[in-house]
């Protein structure tokens, strides 16, 4: 009863004080509680019991500093300045080339409070994934997207032993996971919008164009090697344009924030 009594005992948040049921809070990697109103506070993106409770903190601060920068730089850009690529609403991705970086929207994102915003410049690869309908269905597909490897500090791939000191300094500071684009439900045909061509124009597989082509739309199920990225990925500009934003929103780039 005693182990029993404890799980389901209320424990009061370590940042706001409030009592919090296990429904309704998270353990931090410290055995320490915050509760899911606190979290709302931290990206999709971030899993709390990974951190302890002064790692969650400079998160959240990390987070006031994005929401800042998304409404200074990112929501004041007229409509035609970005690549809005959002199926029935609710998923996918919004490119802001005047800035570099790119705002991922799914169900998780809305849910939270803050906004968030992914640097050009911090991109690894891309590649495609189909997911198969089930048997007995009308559609070859259930779901068709992409997803995008970023450079992270929480990766601990051996490629990086090799990467430049300024390829290092491009590693997001919590993404460990890849991030998923749907472009298209049931399905019969591999469908990716522009999502896919304005990846490989950030990236340089291909010139900028309004047209996509056959082999844009062609499977690219594999991330390639860090070195075989930087053969044709010019991150340079894009680090100008997203430290100017960084700047012009916060006084200074987010990385110089400690």
């Amino acid at each position: 009863m005693g182990l029993f009594s404890k799980v389901f005992s209320k424990e009061a948040c370590e940042l706001c004080g409030k009592e919090s049921g296990i429904l309704s809070r998270a353990k931090l990697k410290d055995g320490k509680y915050v509760c899911t109103d606190c979290t709302k506070n931290a990206s999709s993106f971030y899993h709390e019991v990974r951190y302890t409770l002064d790692e969650f903190k400079k998160h959240l601060e990390y987070m006031e500093r994005e929401n800042e920068l998304y409404e200074k730089a990112f929501a004041t850009l007229p409509a035609e300045k970005k690549d809005i690529q959002i199926r029935n609403f609710s998923n996918g991705i919004i490119f802001a080339d005047d800035i570099g970086m790119f705002e991922i929207v799914n169900a998780k994102t809305k849910a939270k409070n803050k906004k968030e915003l992914f640097r050009y410049d911090q991109i690894w690869d891309f590649k495609t994934y189909t997911k198969p309908a089930p048997e007995g269905s009308n559609y070859k597909y259930s779901e068709v997207g992409i997803k995008i490897k970023m450079l992270s500090e929480a990766d601990e791939d051996p490629e990086y032993v090799l990467a430049s000191d300024y390829i290092k300094s491009l590693r997001h500071p919590y993404i460990r996971e890849e991030l998923e684009i749907v472009c298209a439900k049931n399905t019969n045909n591999i469908e990716y919008g522009n999502v896919k061509r304005h990846l490989e124009m950030i990236m340089g597989l291909v010139l900028e164009t309004k047209f996509t082509t056959q082999f844009n739309n062609a499977d690219k199920p594999n991330y390639r090697h860090l070195g075989e990225v930087e053969k044709t990925f010019n991150r340079g500009p894009y680090t100008d344009k997203a430290n100017e934003a960084e700047i012009l929103a916060l006084g200074k780039p987010l990385k110089e924030f400690k």
